[in-house]
C-alpha cells in the first residue's frame, strides 16, 4: 500500500528537532484547518494526515519506530526474509524484548501495516492513538474572555445609548509562533514573551435595564484564539456608576433631595427641579414638612423588559439665614398670631 511520508506532510527534514516539528505543525494547522478551506473537498483528510504526522513525530518512541521501519516518500520496507515462508527473525513482543515468530505470532497476509501496528501496540492505547485517534478532528481552541469596567453617569444609565471603550487584547506573536524566540535569538517583536498586546476601541450599545455592577457580554470581542484558528473569547463589560452629587440609586428607583422655601412648604404650591428626565414640576400640598417623601411614578431607571422605576423626592424646607426688616416683621406677626 502507499504509505504516508510524515516528514513531507509536516514539511520538515528527517533530522528536524522537536521544536521544528512543533512549529511546523502549528503553522500548517492554521493553513490547512477545514474551517479555512471550506472549498477544498480534501481539507478534512489533509488536516487528519497532519494531526497523524504530528502525533507520530512528536513522540520520541513512535518517531524512532517510524524511522526504523518506514521509508520516506515510499512504501514501508519489510524486514529481511519476510518474503520467504516462515522466517525465524525477531519482533518486539508485548512483554518487552525481542523473540522469534511462532505460529501464533505470524501474520497471515496482513502485510507490513499489521506488523507496524503490532510493534506500536506494545506502547498501549497511547501509541495506537497516534493513528486511530488522529481520525478525530481536534476542536479549535477558543480564546479567553476579557472583562472590562465601563464607568457611567446616572444620566447615561437613565438614557442608555452607545459608549466608546478602549480594550487591550493579547494574541500569539506571529513572528515567533508564540515561542518567544526565532533562529536569530529572542524575538524582537514580542521581546521573548510569545504574545503581543494591542489596544483597540469599540463602540458598544448599553442594554436598557442594567444597573451598577451588572455585566453584559459581547461575543467574539475578547482575546483571539491561541492557535489563531478557533473563535475569539467574549468581552464582558461590567457597569460602574459614578457617584452623583444629587441622585441616589435604589434598585430601579432614583432619589434626590429638593430644597423648598418655608413659605411654599407652609402655603403649598408648585416647585420645579432638574431630574435625569429633564425639568420636573411638582405640586406641594399645604403644610408640607421637611423630610416628607413624595413619589413620581415612571421617572426612575429603565427596567428589563420595559417600564421604569420611580423617582422619590425628599423635601428639605429651608429658612433664610439673614432676614430683611420686612421679613422679620412678618415673622413677628406670624409668631404673635400663632401664640
Amino acid at each position: 500500500m502507499a504509505n504516508k511520508d510524515y516528514y513531507d506532510i509536516l514539511g520538515v527534514a528527517r533530522n528536524a528537532s522537536d521544536k521544528d516539528i512543533h512549529q511546523a505543525y502549528r503553522r500548517k494547522a492554521r493553513a490547512l484547518h477545514p474551517d479555512r478551506n471550506k472549498q477544498d473537498p480534501r481539507a478534512e483528510d489533509k488536516f487528519k494526515d497532519l494531526g497523524e504526522a504530528y502525533r507520530i513525530l512528536s513522540d520520541p518512541e513512535k518517531r524512532r519506530q517510524y524511522d526504523m521501519f518506514g521509508s520516506v516518500g515510499g512504501d514501508y520496507a519489510p524486514p529481511p526474509g519476510w518474503e520467504q515462508g516462515r522466517p525465524r527473525y525477531q519482533t518486539y513482543t508485548q512483554q518487552g524484548g525481542y523473540g522469534p515468530f511462532d505460529e501464533r505470532s505470524e501474520f497471515q497476509g496482513g502485510g507490513f501495516e499489521d506488523l507496524f501496528e503490532s510493534i506500536l501496540g506494545r506502547f498501549g492505547s497511547r501509541a495506537r492513538g497516534g493513528f486511530r485517534g488522529a481520525q478525530t478532528r481536534p476542536a479549535p481552541e477558543r480564546g479567553s474572555d476579557l472583562e472590562v469596567e465601563l464607568p457611567l453617569t446616572v444620566e447615561e444609565l437613565y438614557n442608555p445609548g452607545q459608549k466608546q471603550i478602549r480594550i487591550a487584547v493579547t494574541r500569539r506573536c506571529e513572528r515567533c509562533e508564540g515561542f518567544g524566540r526565532t533562529n536569530q535569538g529572542i524575538c524582537p517583536e514580542c521581546q521573548g514573551s510569545g504574545t503581543i498586546t494591542r489596544s483597540k476601541t469599540l463602540r458598544v450599545r448599553i442594554p436598557a435595564g442594567l444597573g451598577p455592577g451588572d455585566v453584559f457580554r459581547l461575543a467574539g470581542q475578547g482575546h483571539p484564539a491561541p492557535d489563531g484558528i478557533g473563535p475569539a473569547g467574549d468581552l464582558l463589560v461590567r457597569l460602574k456608576v459614578k457617584p452623583h452629587p444629587r441622585y441616589r440609586i435604589n434598585g430601579r428607583d432614583l432619589e434626590l433631595d429638593v430644597e423648598v422655601p418655608d413659605f411654599v412648604a407652609a402655603l403649598g404650591g408648585n416647585i420645579e427641579f432638574e431630574a435625569p428626565s429633564g425639568k420636573v414640576s411638582l405640586k406641594l400640598p399645604q403644610g408640607t414638612t421637611s423630610g416628607k417623601r413624595l413619589k413620581i411614578r415612571g421617572k426612575g431607571l429603565p427596567k428589563k423588559g420595559g417600564g421604569r422605576g420611580n423617582l422619590f423626592v425628599n423635601v428639605r424646607v429651608t429658612i433664610p439665614e439673614h432676614l430683611t426688616p420686612e421679613q422679620k416683621e412678618l415673622y413677628e406677626r406670624l409668631k404673635n398670631i400663632s401664640v
